[in-house]
């Protein structure tokens, strides 16, 4: 137990600290697989999506998610044949700006840059770092049934 001691006197977590740190990590984790994927159950426009998945559930307001869609076809792997998944389509990148018990609603977090309209303006953004302004783009289709997860 000389090493025990050594570690808290370091400041450093013991061994039994390190394994509960470890185990909450994995039942989180574990909890989340259980949880995510969320489904869109609703458009509300082609930047805001709500999803069926709230606060009970451990969603909170300015967290991103991905939206994506499968793409309905298993990937096999050429050497083993063994079924890899189905691609991910990406529909954008939201961010929750409300949150119910049951559901939260995202908005589009997908961005461009509006480009200046002299050559002076662009200029000016380099030498002063004044930042441009942002296009907010839209989900790519958004639709009922597709996925939302964490990122």
């Amino acid at each position: 137990m000389d090493g025990e001691k050594t570690l808290g006197r370091l400041g450093l977590p013991s061994q039994a600290e390190i394994r509960e740190q470890v185990q909450r990590a994995i039942e989180n984790e574990r909890r989340k697989a259980t949880i995510f994927p969320a489904v869109v159950a609703e458009v509300l426009d082609e930047k805001t999506v709500v999803i069926n998945r709230g606060s009970v559930h451990g969603v909170k307001e300015g967290q991103r998610f991905l939206v994506y869609q499968l793409s309905g076809k298993q990937i096999i792997d050429p050497k083993t044949k063994e079924a890899l998944g189905e691609l991910e389509i990406l529909k954008g990148i939201g961010i929750v700006t409300q949150v119910q018990d049951r559901i939260a609603k995202l908005e589009s977090d997908n961005r461009e840059p509006v480009m200046p309209e002299t050559i002076g303006s662009a200029a000016k953004v380099i030498i002063t770092g004044v930042a441009l302004k942002w296009r907010v783009l839209p989900f790519t289709d958004p639709a009922v049934g597709d996925l939302a997860k964490p990122v």
